[in-house]
């Protein structure tokens, strides 16, 4: 996992994370986090966090499950 900074663009703040977005509008703002990031002693622990999140809500498997489950909840209100 890659610690990241990100702007507040799209589904960014549920991928990444709300702390890790900055408004997009706010250059400054993302200069700041990115070299409080690259400083930061707990960024090993913070990209591992990152990955975990992503391989717990993004993994195939899981994608997968929830396109069956809302097939089966479409199946089920047609009946």
């Amino acid at each position: 996992g890659v610690p990241v900074v990100s702007t507040d663009v799209g589904d960014a703040a549920e991928i990444v994370g709300e702390g890790g977005c900055i408004a997009a509008a706010d250059p400054e703002a993302f200069a700041v986090a990115m070299a409080g990031l690259l400083a930061s002693p707990e960024r090993e622990a913070i990209a591992q966090a990152a990955r975990e999140r992503i391989v717990e809500r993004y993994a195939v498997e899981r994608i997968a499950d929830r396109f069956v489950q809302r097939y089966e909840d479409l199946l089920a209100a047609r009946a």
